[in-house]
């Protein structure tokens, strides 16, 4: 499921940017070698038709690479959360 940035206070234009962003995010698992036990996770962007280097590419040559960073921060953030990883990290208190 696409993240959806609408409820973001942004000004008009990086709100629109923003909605035209087709991206999500998946994460990948990163373990401590020596327990096994996963310590992190990398979030990894991934658009609809677009690798992540295209999809920096073009917004980089319109200047507006701080749409995709705003996105990641955000997107990432909100789907870290949703699906609960935080609870998965090992040393994490859980409240």
């Amino acid at each position: 499921m696409l993240i959806n940035y609408d409820n973001l206070a942004f000004d008009p234009g990086t709100n629109l940017l923003l909605s035209k962003l087709r991206i999500d995010f998946v994460f990948q698992p990163i373990f401590e070698l020596k327990t096994m036990k996963i310590v992190a996770y990398e979030a990894l962007m991934r658009h609809e038709k677009m690798s992540p280097t295209e999809l920096i590419d073009e917004y980089g040559c319109t200047n507006h690479l701080h749409i995709i960073e705003l996105a990641s921060l955000f997107g990432a953030t909100r789907k870290f959360l949703e699906h609960g990883y935080y609870k998965k990290l090992c040393g994490v208190r859980h409240t």
